[in-house]
């Protein structure tokens, strides 16, 4: 965690954890490194049927 604190204070930018690794997310939290969380979500339609989103 001390280099993850190291480039946290470091000028320049914010850093970006992408993924679901839930224990390296859990011990960034644990020690105070999350700002803010961002959600992005894709959907997905599965089934039969018309599909909603093509062009007629």
């Amino acid at each position: 965690m001390e280099e993850v604190a190291k480039l946290k204070n470091r000028p320049g930018g914010d850093i970006l954890k992408v993924g679901t690794g839930g224990t390296f997310s859990r011990t960034l939290l644990k020690h105070g490194m999350v700002d803010e969380y961002l959600f992005w979500l894709f959907p997905v339609i599965a089934g039969s049927g018309a599909a909603p989103f093509t062009r007629p």
